[in-house]
Formats: structure tokens, sequence, C-alpha cells
């Protein structure tokens, strides 16, 4: 054995593990040596691991009509027409593709290979590229969409550790698809994962004079769904689009709940200062000073004075998109229709006019304005 294992460029152990067994039957010597094996991920088309040369070793060994083909340690067509022809013997669905059942299956039948299942990977949002040396929950996210979507170059148990081999398999994935193998996770990365399915992007960062709220369509608006995306992503189950809707103001709200703030369903300062402090690069203006003013009822058309002005000031600032008028100090037909949309959004009387009602369902709201 040792001889043998000399003369074809292997360790002279004497002893006939697997890989001197491949060679052996590369010679033409029916020894078989199975060695366990365990694979993260589903094993299948394109994967390139011990652990498929330990299955081809025991088709061949164990199943030569299904299975005549070389020991090449790539899984190709003829390895999943043995697995198709073996979960067909076994009532699987003929994916070709080991899962766990088929894993099971293969094990009982004399092949030890098993697979190590990793998590799906929560939505990945970078603020910048991911380099070697970074250890963090954004890391593992990465590590198991390369496990998930390339397990043929991720080999490993996602750790949240950026080292050695999830630089390796990071190259080997760009190398694959034309990127220009750095071994960073970045924009190119993160829209390479998108089209595979994995819901990842860089972070935009974005700054608003104005809170956010119904209506408004902007690029501030794709950031803050980033950030519920990331983290909360039970309470925003939908892809960032940049319009705040009814589905994005119940994930303000679950944020708002989860630090203590009035859940007002908007973004003010407040809310933006504690995404801030997550990571979620949103930065939204302080509210006017005209908020500590005390408003008269009632406020209508046609009026001219400072406290139209602040009124004006305050729903620009948390109804911009019901108000597309630049605060004067008139109460115009501009004003008129701007309150008439914010009032159908509170869901009371359309007056069009700064009464009461209005004042009192704003406060209830969260707006913490004073009148009289």
């Amino acid at each position: 054995v040792k001889q043998f294992q000399s003369e074809n460029g292997l360790y002279p152990s004497g002893v006939v593990n697997q890989e001197t067994s491949y060679t052996l039957l590369r010679k033409g010597f029916p020894v078989y040596v199975f060695t366990p094996h365990s694979y993260y991920g589903t094993l299948g088309w394109g994967a390139r691991s011990d652990t498929v040369t330990t299955l081809q070793i025991g088709a061949k060994a164990l199943f030569p009509q299904w299975y005549s083909a070389g020991i090449d340690w790539l899984y190709g067509s003829k390895s999943a027409a043995f697995v198709k022809a073996f979960q067909k013997s076994k009532g699987l669905s003929e994916s070709g593709t080991i899962d766990e059942a088929t894993a099971q299956q293969l094990r009982q039948a004399g092949i030890p290979i098993s697979l190590v299942a990793v998590a799906d990977p929560k939505p990945i949002y970078l603020r910048s590229t991911l380099w070697r040396g970074a250890w963090n929950d954004d890391v593992l996210q990465v590590q198991r969409a390369l496990v998930k979507k390339f397990p043929q170059y991720a080999q490993f148990q996602p750790d949240g550790g950026f080292g050695a081999k999830t630089e390796a398999a990071v190259k080997a994935v760009q190398r694959a698809n034309g990127i220009y193998p750095d071994g960073g996770v970045g924009p190119k990365t993160t829209e390479l994962f998108r089209k595979n399915g994995i819901e990842a992007g860089m972070f935009n960062s974005a700054k608003s004079t104005t809170a956010l709220n119904h209506g408004v369509w902007n690029s501030a608006v794709t950031t803050l769904q980033q950030g519920l995306r990331k983290y909360f992503p039970e309470s925003f189950p939908c892809w960032p689009d940049g319009g705040f809707g009814a589905k994005t103001e119940a994930g303000v709200k679950a944020v708002q709940k989860h630090f203590g703030l009035p859940e007002t369903g908007f973004v003010d300062k407040a809310t933006a200062d504690q995404l801030r402090s997550l990571g979620v690069p949103l930065t939204i203006s302080a509210p006017p000073e005209e908020l500590n003013q005390t408003l008269n009822t009632p406020l209508g058309q046609w009026q001219w004075n400072s406290r139209v002005m602040a009124l004006q000031k305050i729903l620009k600032y948390y109804f911009p998109a019901q108000t597309p008028y630049t605060p004067d100090g008139g109460y115009g037909v501009g004003s008129k229709a701007g309150m008439i949309k914010v009032q159908n959004l509170l869901q009371i009387n359309p007056t069009g006019a700064f009464d009461q009602e209005t004042a009192a369902k704003l406060q209830e709201y969260g707006i913490p304005l004073s009148y009289k």
C-alpha cells in the first residue's frame, strides 16, 4: 500500500483511506472506502465537495446498476441521475437533489453522508462594504446567504465572523459571476444575492426636513423601509418601494412600541433618532418652533396672520404629502385643500377649517400642539 501511495503522489501512510481508494478505483481496483462527510445546505447540482466523493463511491459500490461513472468530486448530471433513481426506489420526490429525507435514506443504505441545516438569511442591508475581520450579524446573514445559494463555494457553519473561509467563498462566488474578486461584500455582491432570491442591498443614506407619513414617496421612505426589513421584518413583510402606506405605518408603530415612543405611525425626529441608533442612516429634522405656540380655533379660509403661518408649518412638517403649498401665513385655497386632505386622513369631517375637532384629533394622532 505504501508503495502504491508513493507511486501515485499520495502520503505513504500504509492505510487505505478514502483518498487512496479513490485512486485505486481509477486504476481499476474495486476498493471502496467510505468516509462520513457532512454538507452544509442542500446537496445538488454544481456542488464540489468530499461529500460528493463519498456519495459517488457509495453509488458505485452499492448501486452499480444506477451509477457506473467516475468519481470526480463534482455533482453533475450523472450524480443527479443516480439520486433520482435512488429517490424513485424509496418513494421520494425525484428532484435529483439531496435533502434531509434523501440523506437519511442514503445513510440507511450505507452511504454515510449527512446534511447540516442552515437558517435562512434575514434581509441584508449594509451601510458599507463588509470586509474580512468584521464580526457582526451582517456577516452572519451573508454567510447564511452564501451557504443557501452558493453551497458549492461555501461549506462552513455560519458564525458571524468574516474569516478566511468566508472571504474565499465570497471571492469564488464573485469570480463565477463576473465580479472582480476583491472578497468584500458590497453593492455588486448584494445585487447578485438579490438576483438569486436573497433580499439584500446597500442602505440609502437619507435626510428629510419633514416627518414621514402617509402618501410620502421618496428615498427617505426607502431608507426607512430598509431599516424595517432588517430590524423588524415580522412587522413589515414587504420589499422596500419608497411609498409610505398602511404597511409601512404598521412597521413604524412596531418600532415605536419597541422603543417606548407614542405609537403615532409617522416618523418624526424622535423615531428617526432611535432607528439611527440601530444603524439605519435616516435623519429627520426637528419639528418647527411654532409647535410650542398655542393656536386659536377656528382658523379658516381668507385669514392671514401668524397663527395661520404656525399651523401651515406644523401641518407641512407632519403631513408633507397632504400639504403641497409653501407656508405664507395666508389661509387660501391651497391651505383649505390641504386641510381637507389631512382631515380625510384623520377620518374626521372634512370642513377645510382648523376647528376644535381637528385640533383634538391631531393631538390624539400624536402631534403635541396646543390650541384654544
